[in-house]
């Protein structure tokens, strides 16, 4: 691997106040793709993704392969393929994506549901005046 986050072999369980649980797993990169070890040093998922989210909200983290977005859990399971165009973190179990222009929310089973609370319609309202809001699309 190109790069290992070392400081995680102490703290697999830490908990970030500003940024949810940390998951069982440890970020690694190669060739510039991110992917996950457990604390043994064993490959769990293979670097694959351009992006993923080392904090898990809900059990469940943010990536990103082939510019799109989608979701693991902590177990490093794909549970959302990577079909959307940009996405944000789950806050009580809903989430929003954007695909083809539009905006969804989704549960954490992947499927599109209505009454996305008010913080996340706040968000969607930020992201269609231009504001990123919580989308990462371009890191």
């Amino acid at each position: 691997y190109d790069w290992i986050d070392e400081d995680r072999f102490d703290d697999a369980n830490q908990i970030s106040a500003a940024n949810g649980k940390k998951g069982n797993l440890i970020a690694v990169r190669k060739n510039g793709l991110t992917g996950f070890i457990n604390q043994q040093k064993k490959e769990i998922v293979a670097p694959v993704y351009e992006y993923a989210q080392v904090n898990y909200q809900e059990g469940i983290s943010l990536i990103c392969r082939n510019k799109k977005w989608g979701y693991i859990d902590e177990n490093g399971k794909e549970i959302i393929p990577c079909q959307y165009d940009d996405a944000m973190q789950f806050y009580q179990g809903k989430a929003l994506v954007s695909s083809n222009g539009s905006v969804l929310c989704l549960d954490i089973n992947g499927n599109e549901i209505s009454g996305c609370d008010e913080k996340l319609i706040k968000w969607e309202k930020s992201h269609e005046l231009g504001d990123r809001g919580s989308f990462i699309k371009h890191r």
